[in-house]
């Protein structure tokens, strides 16, 4: 019960300040995901995608002492982005993408992208806390009516179109 209330506070004040803070309500948003992606313990098959489960397997399988390798890496992979993505991505279910508030549909969310939107969601507010670089018009209510961002921004760091 703590932990919903928690990131219901922070979610509560990402609505609040969207109009005058727009950074602001993006930490507290991504903040409130955090504290939800905390509590939702994925499984192998969410955390890590088949690539990497081909991977550990053939370290456990190949390796002197490999079971343990395996197991060192199963945990750093699970890292704190990608248990975020798993848990946003997993609570959204298939509905979400049937409608959208965009002005037309290709400025909608879509299902094959939704992963990489939450990814990018999460290493811009990350990129924020550490350099301090402003991306409040990004995100801006007036800037766009659309869901997802279209074209890249202009800036003068070249890492942050990325995010």
């Amino acid at each position: 019960m703590a932990t919903f209330l928690s990131a219901a506070r922070f979610y509560r004040r990402a609505l609040l300040s969207i109009e005058n803070d727009p950074e602001g309500a993006y930490l507290n948003l991504i903040t409130a995901g955090e504290i939800i992606s905390n509590f939702h313990e994925p499984s192998e098959e969410e955390a890590l995608d088949e690539e990497a489960r081909a991977a550990l397997a053939r370290i456990a399988n190949e390796m002197e002492d490999g079971e343990r390798l395996a197991t060192f890496l199963r945990g750093r992979l699970r890292g704190i982005k990608r248990r975020f993505v798993g848990a946003i991505t997993s609570m959204v279910d298939d509905s979400f993408f049937e409608r959208w508030e965009a002005e037309d549909q290709w400025g909608s969310f879509k299902r094959d992208g939704f992963p990489g939107r939450i990814a990018a969601a999460y290493d811009l507010r990350s990129r924020f806390v550490h350099s301090g670089y402003p991306f409040g018009p990004w995100i801006n209510l007036h800037m766009s009516q659309d869901e997802v961002q279209l074209g890249e921004p202009v800036v003068a760091d070249r890492r942050w179109p990325r995010s």
